[in-house]
């Protein structure tokens, strides 16, 4: 039986003459498991395996959540690539923004005839 096991049941161990030496070590008497509810010397019975039918099912399942999760990650990839041509292309339509407006910020340029009139 596993410590675990074991240490789940310390509280009944100890009642029943289990203990901890000087070198911190558990002592349990074959006396303090049977009066746990354990039976040293017999062991229980193996778990069940499991039937093929349902390993296997488990294996069809488990293979197709990889695939849908490789189609996952391909979608992910196609639209990081999408968010990025996206983002370019805002990144160049602003500058391009910026260049109109700088230009019809500025002082309209004279016309040759009003070079020739006073202003």
């Amino acid at each position: 039986m596993s410590k675990r096991t074991l240490m789940r049941r310390i509280d009944q161990l100890t009642k029943h003459g289990a203990y901890r030496d000087d070198a911190g070590v558990w002592r349990v008497t074959p006396n303090a498991l049977r009066a746990a509810g354990f039976t040293p010397g017999k062991p229980s019975a193996p778990d069940t395996p499991r039937d093929t039918a349902s390993a296997s099912a488990d294996n069809a399942e488990l293979s197709q959540l990889r695939a849908e999760l490789e189609q996952w990650r391909r979608r992910a990839e196609i639209a990081e690539a999408i968010a990025a041509e996206r983002e370019r292309v805002i990144e160049t339509q602003a500058a391009s923004l910026r260049m109109l407006t700088a230009s019809s910020t500025a002082e309209p340029a004279r016309k040759w005839w009003n070079k020739l009139l006073p202003a």
